[in-house]
Parts: structure tokens; C-alpha cells; sequence
């Protein structure tokens, strides 16, 4: 009995670890679900970033940006994701995420399912009153690439 129940708990830590995640999992390119965008994440400084590097209309401005001076900047190629952190099992938060669509910033948590895909979560206060964004990983080749 005594073997039966540890050869059950190895199985069950080992699963959990498959499960688990690694900092750097995330990086990559994810388009969101409407197929508006694509954005790339990446690492510096052991935090993450998220760049869009397309969007079906490319020319677009972030006229709703609360910073008057930025109205007439392009949204392609802006950094809209910033200093997320890896909480070391299964999810990345601390940072912030801006959503042109409304012109404010939100707290953003991701996390990421075993397909690949991400699950962003914007919010203010406690990430219970918030809004998911569903992002998938695609393969995706930049004209030029540099941060």
C-alpha cells in the first residue's frame, strides 16, 4: 500500500512540474483574436516587454493616447506591454499593458496556456474586475528587428 501511495505522489509532483512554466516561455509573437495585431515579447533586464510589429491598418494613430503630444504617433512599432515579471509557476504580472482602443493603461497579468497561447488579463484594482484578451503564438518574420 505504502508503494502504491508513493508511486502515486511521484507521479502527481511529476505532472505538476510538466505543467509548470519557464520564465522565457512567453517570448515569442502572439496575434490577438480579431487579427488586428501582432505582438512581440520579449526580455530585458529579467523583465518582459510586448512590441507590436503588425497591425492590419499600420498606419493608424493613437489619437485617444491622454498624452496630447503622442495623438499622431503611429501604433505600430509602439512597446504597449511593460515590466511584466515571472512569478516563478505559472504566470507573469506586475506590469502594464496599454490599449490604444481606450487611450488608458491598465495592470496586466498573463498566463499561458500548454498550447502556447496567452491569456492577458487588464485590470484596475484586483484582477477580478478586469477584461482577458486571448493572444495566439504565431510564427511571424519582422522586416527589421531591433529594441
Amino acid at each position: 500500500m505504502r508503494t502504491l501511495f508513493a508511486t502515486l505522489i511521484y507521479f502527481f509532483i511529476s505532472t505538476l512540474s510538466l505543467a509548470q512554466n519557464s520564465a522565457n516561455d512567453i517570448l515569442g509573437y502572439y496575434m490577438d483574436s480579431k487579427r488586428e495585431a501582432i505582438l512581440k515579447i520579449f526580455e530585458k533586464n529579467n523583465k518582459y516587454y510586448g512590441k507590436l510589429v503588425w497591425m492590419n491598418i499600420p498606419d493608424r494613430e493613437d489619437y485617444l493616447n491622454p498624452d496630447t503630444t503622442k495623438r499622431k504617433e503611429k501604433i505600430l512599432g509602439q512597446i504597449i506591454m511593460k515590466g511584466l515579471s515571472f512569478n516563478g509557476t505559472d504566470s507573469w504580472e506586475g506590469g502594464t499593458i496599454y490599449n490604444s482602443r481606450t487611450g488608458k493603461t491598465y495592470k496586466c497579468k498573463i498566463t499561458r496556456e500548454p498550447s502556447g497561447n496567452l491569456l492577458f488579463r487588464g485590470y484596475i484594482g484586483v484582477s477580478l474586475v478586469g477584461q482577458t484578451a486571448y493572444f495566439v503564438k504565431v510564427e511571424f518574420k519582422e522586416k527589421n528587428s531591433g529594441e
